[in-house]
C-alpha cells in the first residue's frame, strides 16, 4: 500500500509540474518582452456610397469574401467597421438589394491598424456593368470611435 501511495504522489507532482509548465508557456507566448500583448489582428473600416447620388447607403452588407461570418451592415451614415480581422490580404464585398455587389481586392490588414475602404455601389437597373470601390493603401491606427468621429468626415468630404 505504501508503494502505491508513493507512485500516486509522484504522478500528482509530475501532473502539477506539467500543468504549471504549460500555463507558463502559454502566458509567455501572449506577452512581448516589453509587457505588451501580442495582437495579430487589425480592422477594416469605411463608407458605402450610392454612386449616382454620392449619398451614404445604410444597411449595405459588407463582408470578407469566403468568410461570410466576418461581416457587418453599414449604419445610417453608410459607415462600417470590421474588427479583429486576422492579418493578411482580403477581397471585401459590399452588397445591397437593387445595387450591384461591389468587390475590392487586395485590401491588406496590418497588425493593430485600420485599413480604410470606400465603396460606391451602382444601381443595377441604371448601370448594368457595375462599378467599383477603392482601397488607397490608407492605414491608420485608430479605434472605431475615433474613426467615426474624425476619419469618416474626411471620407465624406472627399467622396
Amino acid at each position: 500500500m505504501l508503494k502505491k501511495e508513493k507512485t500516486m504522489g509522484k504522478r500528482f507532482i509530475w501532473f502539477i509540474f506539467v500543468l504549471f509548465s504549460l500555463l507558463l508557456l502559454f502566458s509567455c507566448s501572449l506577452i512581448r518582452k516589453n509587457g505588451e500583448k501580442i495582437k495579430d489582428t487589425g480592422n477594416i473600416a469605411g463608407v458605402v456610397f450610392d454612386s449616382q447620388t454620392m449619398q451614404p447607403l445604410a444597411g449595405a452588407v459588407v463582408y470578407i469574401e469566403g468568410m461570410q461570418t466576418i461581416g457587418t451592415k453599414s449604419d445610417s451614415l453608410g459607415r462600417f467597421w470590421l474588427s479583429n480581422v486576422r492579418l493578411g490580404e482580403y477581397k471585401i464585398l459590399a452588397q445591397k438589394i437593387t445595387f450591384h455587389t461591389t468587390r475590392i481586392s487586395n485590401v491588406k490588414v496590418f497588425n493593430d491598424s485600420t485599413s480604410i475602404v470606400v465603396f460606391r455601389l451602382c444601381i443595377a437597373a441604371i448601370e448594368p456593368w457595375g462599378c467599383s470601390g477603392e482601397w488607397d493603401d490608407k492605414i491608420i491606427k485608430t479605434d472605431s470611435i475615433s474613426f467615426f468621429r474624425t476619419q469618416y468626415k474626411d471620407l465624406v468630404k472627399n467622396k
